[in-house]
C-alpha cells in the first residue's frame, strides 16, 4: 500500500506543481486555458479523490520525536549516519548478510525536523522509490567503490570507517578490520546505485546483485519508529566514520 500511496503522492505533487509553474523568459507571450485542459484537471481530481483522505491521514501520522533538527552534510552527518545505520540493520535482516551499507547523498532531499517527525517529513526526505539491494564484491572493487565516494566528498555509510585524502579512501576499516582486497564483502545500497546510478557503472563487475523487497522509505520509517519506541527519542551523532585527512 505504501508504494501505491507514494506513487499517488508523486502524481499529486506533480499535478499541484503544474498549476503553479510559470513560463520563464516569455513574459510577453499570452497563454490561455483550453477546455480540454480543464476536463483533464477534473478527471485527475476525480481519480485521486477516493485516496485523498487516506493519503492526508498517513502523511500526518507521527513517527516519533527528534532531539533536534538533523541536516545532511559531508563528509558525514547525524542524519546520514542515522539513515545508514538503519539501512545496515534492516539489510542484514532482509538478506541475512551485510558488512556495510551506504546511501547516495543526493537521494536524501530534506532534513528531519526537531520535535515531532511525521510520515510526510520522511517522504519528503526520501521521495524516490528506491529499493534495497545487496551487492557482493571483492575488496578490490570495494576500494574502487569507496574511492568513488571519497572523490565526491563522502556519502552516508555504516559499517565502515575511512579517511579522505587526495580524493581516495585511506585507512579503510570494515567493522573494525582492515579491508582485504581478496575478501568478499556484502554491501547494502539503494538499487539506483547498484544499477549504475551516480556514476557507479563499475558495479556491473560485482559478484552478485540481489534485489530486496523493501523500499528505502519503508526501511527508514520502520527504523525511526523502532528507535522511538525503544529509546523514547530519535537521535544520532557524528562519530568520525568518514573524515578528511
Amino acid at each position: 500500500m505504501l508504494k501505491q500511496l507514494l506513487g499517488l503522492a508523486i502524481v499529486c505533487s506533480l499535478f499541484a506543481c503544474g498549476r503553479a509553474l510559470q513560463p520563464i523568459g516569455y513574459a510577453s507571450q499570452q497563454y490561455s486555458m483550453q477546455a480540454d485542459s480543464l476536463s483533464a484537471d477534473a478527471a485527475m481530481l476525480a481519480l485521486i479523490a477516493p485516496y485523498k483522505t487516506e493519503l492526508e491521514g498517513q502523511v500526518q501520522e507521527v513517527v516519533g520525536i527528534s532531539a533536534r533538527m538533523m541536516l545532511k552534510r559531508l563528509p558525514e552527518s547525524e542524519l546520514g549516519n542515522l539513515l545508514a545505520d538503519i539501512t545496515l540493520k534492516a539489510g542484514r535482516v532482509e538478506f541475512g548478510a551485510g558488512d556495510l551499507a551506504m546511501l547516495n547523498y543526493g537521494g536524501i532531499r530534506a532534513a528531519l525536523p526537531a520535535d515531532t517527525i511525521r510520515h510526510g517529513h520522511v517522504m519528503e526526505m526520501l521521495p524516490f522509490a528506491n529499493m534495497l539491494q545487496l551487492v557482493i564484491m571483492d575488496g578490490a572493487l570495494l576500494q574502487t567503490f569507496l574511492d568513488h565516494w571519497a572523490a565526491k566528498g563522502g556519502t552516508p555509510m555504516a559499517g565502515v570507517r575511512f579517511g579522505i585524502e587526495a580524493d581516495k579512501a585511506v585507512e579503510v576499516l570494515i567493522n573494525g578490520e582492515p579491508l582485504v582486497k581478496e575478501q568478499s564483502y556484502a554491501v547494502i545500497m539503494p538499487d539506483y546505485v547498484a544499477n549504475g546510478g551516480d556514476g557507479c557503472g563499475f558495479l556491473s563487475e560485482a559478484t552478485l546483485h540481489q534485489l530486496g523487497s523493501q523500499l528505502l522509505l519503508e526501511v527508514a520509517l520502520s527504523g525511526l519508529k523502532t528507535m522511538y519506541q525503544q529509546e523514547g527519542i530519535i537521535q544520532a551523532k557524528e562519530d568520525g566514520r568518514i573524515y578528511k585527512r
